[in-house]
């Protein structure tokens, strides 16, 4: 499989692009990109013979989109997260979100809701994201 990088700065960048055409809609396209990446991710991880959050986390911090992952029961810890590479008035890791529901996802065979409580794009220390049971 190959793989393709892009920068921080590329990645603020395109954001902008769709903001400035579809505003604050875009944002659930980003979302859906993280699911078809966590999709990709969580099967790979299912495959391996290591545990699922640890294959998962080395896949995350191998392409780049976080320097560090805690996951916890139902929460997700990221620490340098690329998309949090800028200011925000908002909560900014809408594909690292879709990723995140996606793992929990394919790891528990039922779907959940995710939620970012924190971003360092807003100032915290970290992103933080909390998931819960879907009730569909």
């Amino acid at each position: 499989m190959r793989f393709v990088k892009i920068s921080a700065e590329e990645m603020r960048e395109i954001k902008s692009l769709y903001e400035g055409v579809m505003s604050y809609a875009s944002h659930g396209l980003f979302f859906r990109e993280g699911c078809v990446l966590g999709e990709s991710i969580g099967k790979m991880a299912k495959k391996g013979e290591a545990d699922f959050f640890k294959t998962a986390k080395a896949m995350l911090v191998g392409r780049g989109w976080a320097e560090d992952v805690e996951f916890h029961f139902r929460t997700v810890v990221i620490h340098g997260s690329i998309e949090a590479s800028f200011e925000s008035d908002a909560p900014a890791c809408h594909r690292i979100r879709g990723i995140v529901k996606r793992l929990y996802e394919i790891n528990n065979d039922r779907l959940f809701e995710c939620k970012e409580v924190e971003c360092a794009a807003t100032g915290a220390d970290q992103c933080t994201f909390v998931l819960e049971e879907s009730s569909f």
